[in-house]
């Protein structure tokens, strides 16, 4: 014969947070009530996208206690998903609202939608939310912090000669050769 549990109906009350980075890892936290404690579920969370074709992907979750079950949020592309959970890996269940996967915020990067977003290094900007790539600041220009959303001018008449990593500090802008100087 095959084993059966029986699980008390579990009551949701909330979850959240309800948004989180396209590069996943964001911990959900679902709470209610009778979620079982003694290690006979397989906890999952599942996320679906809304739109064809279904894009399913399941999570381990963990019960943390009676009233506490936690999950992380898997990498997806920018877009919303249903959250489904199951206690028995097999029928789920949908919570109320969708969780909201945000591309990187404009300062930041990433190569693939399921890389973390990095901060642009200084000397580099990116003024676009969902970048891949950071941009170098032209040699009039520098950047002196991490997250820079554009590259602020050196004074006139001045620039920041070598390569785009030198373009950091504003200290480093130098008078522009005067027309007829030889060196």
């Amino acid at each position: 014969s095959l084993p059966f549990t029986f699980y008390r109906a579990v009551a949701i009350s909330s979850w959240q947070p309800n948004v989180g980075p396209t590069s996943g890892a964001t911990m959900l936290t679902i709470s209610g009530t009778y979620f079982p404690v003694d290690n006979s579920s397989t906890p999952k969370c599942r996320f679906q996208s809304g739109k064809a074709p279904l894009l399913l992907e399941d999570v381990d979750a963990t019960v943390v206690d009676e009233t506490t079950l936690t999950c992380q949020t898997p990498s997806r592309e920018a877009g919303f998903s249903n959250v489904l959970y199951t206690l028995n890996g097999v029928d789920f269940v949908q919570l109320p609202g969708t969780f909201t996967f945000e591309p990187c915020q404009a300062g930041y990067a990433s190569a693939s939608f399921n890389q973390p977003c990095q901060a642009c290094e200084p000397s580099k900007f990116q003024p676009k939310s969902d970048a891949r790539l950071c941009l170098d600041c032209d040699n009039r220009e520098y950047s002196d912090s991490a997250g820079s959303i554009g590259c602020a001018a050196c004074p006139l008449n001045t620039l920041i000669p070598g390569e785009p990593i030198n373009r950091n500090e504003s200290t480093k802008c130098e008078c522009l050769p005067q027309q007829g100087d030889t060196e």
